[in-house]
């Protein structure tokens, strides 16, 4: 812990994609102090810089505090691993290993990014559960740094499917070759499953907060053959468009060659780990954990969000806030014109983009409302079992995001257990029931938003507007918001 007693946090590869997002996410939540290495030392004069060549990693000092640690950078490509075997061996797998016994030794929080190349590529989303068995040197040397880093105590392992951010790597080679005049040869056989830069880090920051340790994967959610993604990068060009040329793979034969991982995190919220012993059926994941462990529930949720598909009939864009495994978001759908479907959980957000059975309707983002507003306009918003979930000095600002993302006649539902409901409450419930309130509670909080409010009560499958005290579960209906509203963080 630093001084400041804000976690210290090392970057190793902070000059590199991944590694320069993480430091500049991990500086901007004011949450952390942050130290990034490099090899280059005529980089040194950045802030908070230290040296760092994973050939000699025992020239490193490692007592200077740090509470976590994450290894972003090695010799990357198949190509350059296997025209120098030995020598990005030492950069990809001896030296960050070394790094890591030290690291871990002095109580560090060890995270290492690892690669889809651990698999051959003959299927999509390969699981954590199956075996690896790359196909390339630079795949070789990736699972011979993940078996040797699972020895270590306390160590996080994230597999990424391929980074790209349109600026470096295979996006920047095309930008220069098509500028110059030349072709691009890109493959119809090899498909990718993108990420940003964002992403990864997004979820590295989460990884950090949770002192992950284990094997963790995260994908993007569709397969992209490398034609269709420089088809679609240019799509706003038709004269580059035709010196796109689409060729096969070699390596991958008759056959075709596949990027994809079943994204597998931790939830955002512990209590929810549970849910994922259930397995995510069709239903999915939350869902199905109430159908295995008490189906009478689905009943409830259902109702719930056939209220709020009434309440909210016609309207022409709708946000959902905190959809988890979305299974009543289809009820809302029919009622409007346009849905999205927000959670600030990669893991449910990537399971409903891949699985959910409605995914072309419904857009699903990962967005976190306590934050930031969210970007567009919508003219109805509802949150159903999330508010309770907010901390108590959190929650002006979560309902101010909202407005922020309403149009002035917007509506925004929301539903919450009620606070006299909680002595009956599941414990995976309580962990997580933070701020429950009564019913004259909800409407008054409401009330600093919204010039209207309607308070519904609910026991059961049947919304109803008798005494909110002994209602299990409560509505607020906000309309028409307040003029002058302080924006969020004023």
């Amino acid at each position: 812990m630093s001084p400041s007693g804000k976690p210290r946090v090392l970057v190793v590869g902070a000059d590199g994609v991944i590694g320069a997002t993480l430091e500049r996410r991990l500086r901007e939540t004011g949450r952390f102090e942050v130290w990034g290495t490099t090899r280059r030392r005529e980089t040194l004069a950045g802030e908070n810089r230290l040296h760092l060549d994973l050939r000699d990693p025992d020239d490193f000092e490692v007592s200077r505090g740090f509470d976590a640690a994450v290894l972003c950078t090695g010799v990357g490509g198949e190509a350059a691993c296997a025209a120098d075997p030995e020598g990005s061996r030492l950069v990809n797998v001896t030296g960050p290993v070394r790094l890591a016994e030290r690291l871990t030794a002095a109580g560090v929080h060890v995270l290492a990014l690892s690669s889809n190349a651990v698999f051959d590529g003959s299927r999509e989303f390969f699981s954590t559960e199956d075996p690896p068995a790359p196909r390339t040197e630079y795949g070789r040397q990736k699972r011979d740094l993940e078996a040797a880093l699972q020895s270590l105590p306390g160590v996080g392992i994230l597999r990424l499917t391929k980074v790209l951010d349109g600026a470096t790597g295979l996006p920047a080679r095309w930008d220069r070759e098509l500028a110059a005049g030349g072709t691009v040869e890109a493959f119809v056989n090899h498909f990718i499953s993108p990420v940003t830069p964002e992403e990864a880090a997004s979820v590295l920051i989460s990884l950090i907060d949770r002192r992950a340790k284990g094997l963790f994967q995260f994908s993007g959610a569709e397969n992209l053959s490398f034609h269709a993604y420089a088809l679609s990068r240019y799509a706003d060009r038709p004269d580059l468009l035709k010196r796109i040329r689409p060729v096969r793979d070699p390596a991958a034969g008759d056959g075709a060659l596949y990027n994809s991982l079943r994204t597998e995190l931790p939830t955002e919220e512990a209590q929810y780990e549970d849910l994922k012993g259930v397995g995510a059926q069709a239903l999915g994941l939350m869902t199905g954990y109430a159908y295995a462990t008490n189906p009478k529930r689905l009943a409830f949720t259902l109702s719930r969000y056939k209220f709020v598909a009434k309440m909210l009939t016609g309207k022409t864009s709708v946000l959902e806030i905190g959809c988890a495994d979305a299974f009543g978001t289809p009820l809302v759908l029919q009622e409007v014109g346009a849905l999205t479907a927000a959670d600030f959980d990669w893991m449910f957000v990537r399971e409903a983009q891949v699985s959910h059975p409605f995914r072309d309707r419904i857009t699903f983002l990962r967005h976190d409302m306590v934050e930031g507003p969210l970007a567009g306009v919508f003219d109805g918003a509802f949150c159903l079992d999330v508010l309770e979930h907010i901390a108590p000095e959190a929650e002006s600002r979560f309902v101010l995001n909202v407005c922020e993302s309403l149009t002035d006649d917007g509506v925004f539902v929301v539903g919450i257990p009620s606070l006299e409901s909680q002595v009956y409450a599941s414990e995976i419930s309580k962990a997580g029931h933070v701020n429950c309130k009564t019913g004259e509670e909800l409407r008054a909080f409401m009330l600093k938003f919204f010039s209207n409010v309607f308070l519904f009560s609910m026991n059961d499958e049947v919304v109803h507007t008798g005494f909110a005290p002994m209602a299990h579960y409560l509505f607020a209906i906000g309309a028409g918001k307040r003029p002058g509203l302080a924006a969020p963080g004023g």
